[in-house]
């Protein structure tokens, strides 16, 4: 407790202590100083700090009353701190530790440390006189050493045997209840405080009756000054005068007196035959050995008779953490360097295999790991025995160093390859198919932005399935990235909420989905507590709970809390929020389907969900909220769920809806299968691979050429859309059976100029010699046709230069164009064209 009897300070095997208010109630949430790093042994109060000593060798000072710590005061080497004592002026601490020796620290100047070497095993327990002049300590060795501290060296006044056990470890044979560990009278109130062994602080306030005398009362013995006397050097407890004289004459005292009989006893000739030490030299049992000492720090071994606490100490602890771990092959030599290369030591839980485990050094000395994951799939059975399961292997390990880059490896230790990150990395964690990964692009901004992106790469191909911005608020930072039981990434922040990526499974369609709030959960009511994810299952939220500002978990580590996943909607309806969470993990796991089209579980699921639905239909009929009716009734995955919604809008005699519920049946009447085969495709083609920019028309030649090595002109493509129509001739009774005759001239195309005349006189001559001969070449007439008495009368007033119609000439396309290019291709020059009237 603190002077003033308003504050009282616990700690334990949680690595914390608390402050409690002695006026508060039992719900009163104590204030928390979480900086230890091994349970809490010691606890000192002072008039203005207090100060604590723990299980990772360290004694911390803390501000008056709170849990911010204000330095350290000193540190045992590589052992737990076990008992702190401050002076009534609060000026001196006494430590005490594991170590053979007691150190008592100057407050006002930390560097003024005083050593009480006495004892040949563990300190336990330190005491003041309320002088301050007198320190008693005792140990593990059974001694209790009454110090003189008032002159800068400390002096042994007296040395107590046979009061305490000389023993090292101890332990109770057991009781029904808890076995109480510490015990406080309160000195100027009437309470009683004290803690046991399950972590349990109890106050009995009023203690002793009213009706008796009070124990607080003031006493002259209590306000009266303390008269400072010096202390003889020869003082002795049991008043031993011919003992003091002796020592005063320079003699020995002989601790045989009263045994004549035994002159030879052992403990006569101690010392007899025992060469002094080199300087320099320590005897090793009891005392601490430097096996290292350099630049970069000391490596410092304590005996324990049975093991060595081995002690390493950095200067520079900015950069590096001192440690300590024991050693029970008592080594005796040691080195600390800084040069060696990173490695990254791979261990799997269990194989069959011999040699699983492997090493990965890193090549350059500089070159640090920032972050490992691995991920694989889960077996289903013990890899311990020899069975197929190994077949699919040890997954996957992921490396970002940082050289800025990704290193994969396989579970065996192959390395596949190395991407380049595009910015600073922070975190990652790996799944059985792929790893995601967060990093930042640039720096942050100034107000506040932690501008943290994420990246989803496969292990397949080193494809980047999806890239996008991590939904961190301005001013708050990530706090953890994991994976849910359905397999999705999810984050947890310093806001306190918890976001799932769904659609990750399909390539550039992933969406941040916030699930939870813990802003606004019922339990965090009145109380100060913060949350340590652990993982998602399901619908809940598996975490450690975390009270005060304490930001770890402590030692013993706290049980694992499961806190239910609440979609934080800003409208206060649980069913609606039950069936849309729902909704989402559903559709999460459809996604995770292969070749099926459904499964047992996922059409129980969507029963149960179309339930839900139902109750929400009965509700929005009540409340007349017809279109929302329909548009839940659009959402119902079976045909009988729809009956179940028509017969609640009959009751509610909503005719209209009742039709139209009807229309929405008859369109999904039988239709599950084909609606589980659509949300099927639908998946395939967001899984299918983008077609090539261009498909090869023609298969390749078989063999292979040289590149640039062919000089023949490429292949042509067929292209029927641009093919030449073929021409397409109608015959009828009219058509002719004769050659089709020359095409003659009209106005439309007017004949050649230059052509010669001789040509047209041989063609005649020609002609003339056939028609002697008895050729004709007069055309039949056509037959005669029926007329029509009612058909139009031909016009007298017809222009007589108008061309005639030839009857002998079939009825088909005009093929002059196609001529024209022919003869355009064979390459015929040009010749010159004239008018009807002859001009150029």
């Amino acid at each position: 407790m603190n002077p003033r009897c308003r504050r009282a300070f616990t700690g334990g095997q949680d690595c914390i202590v608390r402050i409690w208010d002695l006026d508060a109630g039992t719900d009163h949430e104590p204030e928390v100083a979480p900086d230890a790093d091994g349970g809490v042994n010691t606890v000192a109060v002072a008039h203005d700090y207090w100060i604590s000593g723990s299980e990772d060798a360290e004694v911390r000072r803390y501000m008056k009353d709170k849990g911010q710590i204000d330095g350290l005061v000193t540190s045992a080497k590589g052992v737990p701190v076990r008992c702190v004592a401050l002076d009534a002026k609060g000026k001196k601490v006494a430590v005490a530790s594991d170590e053979l020796s007691v150190k008592l620290v100057n407050m006002e100047d930390i560097m003024q440390v005083t050593l009480l070497e006495g004892h040949t095993r563990g300190v336990r327990s330190v005491s003041w006189h309320p002088s301050g002049e007198l320190l008693t300590t005792c140990g593990a060795d059974g001694k209790i050493i009454a110090w003189d501290v008032t002159e800068p060296t400390a002096k042994v006044v007296k040395t107590v045997e046979g009061i305490i056990p000389t023993v090292i470890d101890s332990a109770h044979p057991g009781t029904p209840g808890a076995i109480i560990t510490h015990i406080c009278f309160s000195p100027v109130r009437n309470l009683v405080a004290w803690t046991d062994s399950d972590g349990v602080f109890f106050r009995w306030q009023d203690v002793i009756p009213g009706t008796m005398p009070s124990p607080v009362t003031s006493s002259n013995a209590a306000t009266a000054t303390a008269t400072t006397k010096k202390v003889p050097e020869s003082l002795s407890l049991f008043g031993d005068d011919n003992a003091i004289d002796r020592v005063l004459d320079g003699g020995a005292i002989d601790e045989d007196e009263g045994m004549a009989d035994v002159d030879d006893w052992i403990i006569d000739d101690l010392g007899g035959g025992i060469a002094d030490e080199p300087e320099g030299a320590k005897e090793f049992n009891g005392y601490v050995k430097e096996m290292a000492y350099n630049m970069i720090g000391v490596i410092e071994v304590t005996d324990q008779d049975t093991h060595h606490i081995v002690n390493v100490e950095f200067f520079d602890r900015s950069m590096r953490k001192s440690y300590h771990f024991t050693d029970h092959y008592k080594y005796d030599m040691g080195c600390l360097e800084n040069d060696h290369p990173s490695q990254v030591l791979y261990k799997p839980y269990g194989t069959w295999a011999a040699q699983s485990e492997w090493t990965y050094p890193l090549k350059r000395t500089d070159t640090r790991v920032l972050g490992i994951t691995a991920g694989a799939a889960m077996p289903t059975r013990s890899l311990r025995d020899n069975t197929n399961d190994d077949l699919q292997g040890l997954g996957n390990v992921v490396i970002a160093t940082s050289e800025g880059d990704l290193t994969f490896l396989s579970g065996s230790g192959l390395e596949r390859r190395i991407l380049g990150l595009g910015g600073d990395f922070v975190s990652m964690v790996a799944a059985a198919e792929w790893v995601f990964v967060v990093h930042r692009a640039g720096s942050t901004t100034i107000d506040g932005s932690q501008n943290l992106s994420y990246s989803l790469i496969n292990f397949d191909d080193f494809s980047v399935r999806q890239r996008d911005v991590l939904p961190i608020p301005k001013g708050h930072r990530l706090t953890w990235v994991g994976i849910t039981s359905e397999g999705a990434p999810a984050i947890y922040d310093t806001t306190g909420r918890v976001h799932i990526l769904t659609k990750y499974q399909i390539p550039h369609h992933g969406s941040w989905t916030r699930i939870l709030d813990t802003n606004l959960l019922e339990r965090r009511k009145g109380k100060d507590e913060s949350y340590w994810p652990v993982g998602i299952n399901g619908s809940t939220f598996m975490c450690l709970i975390l009270k005060g500002r304490q930001e770890f978990p402590g030692f013993p580590r706290p049980l694992v809390q499961d806190i239910p996943i609440t979609m934080p909607f800003r409208r206060e309806d649980v069913l609606n929020e039950q069936v849309y969470r729902n909704l989402m993990f559903l559709d999460m796991a459809y996604d995770q389907l292969e070749d099926e089209l459904t499964t047992r579980e996922l059409s129980q699921r969507e029963l149960t969900i179309d339930k839900e639905f139902v109750q929400l239909i009965q509700e929005s009929c009540k409340a007349g909220n017809l279109p929302r009716v329909v548009e839940l009734a659009k959402l119902l995955h079976f045909p009988h769920s729809i009956d179940i919604a028509v017969k609640i809008a009959e009751f509610h005699r909503c005719i209209g809806l009742k039709e139209k519920l009807l229309v929405l049946k008859a369109s999904q009447e039988g239709d599950v299968e084909t609606r589980l085969e659509v949300m099927k495709e639908k998946r395939d083609s967001w899984l299918k691979k983008d077609p090539p920019p261009r498909r090869k028309m023609i298969e390749e030649s078989s063999t292979a050429t040289r590149a640039f090595q062919n000089s023949a002109p490429p292949p042509a493509i067929h292209r029927p859309a641009l093919a030449p129509a073929a021409i397409a001739v109608e015959h009828t009774r009219f058509s002719s059976v004769a050659p089709r005759p020359a095409a003659q001239p009209s106005w439309d195309e007017p004949p050649a100029i230059g052509s010669s005349s001789s040509s047209d006189g041989k063609r005649k001559r020609v002609e003339d010699n056939l028609e002697s001969e008895g050729f004709d070449f007069t055309p039949p007439p056509p037959p005669k046709q029926k007329t029509n008495p009612f058909a139009r009368k031909a016009e007298t007033g017809r222009n007589p230069f108008a061309r005639k119609g030839d009857p002998s000439k079939p009825v088909q396309k005009s093929e002059s164009f196609f001529d024209k290019v022919d003869a355009a291709e064979s390459g015929k020059p040009k010749s010159e064209l004239r008018t009807a009237w002859g001009l150029t």
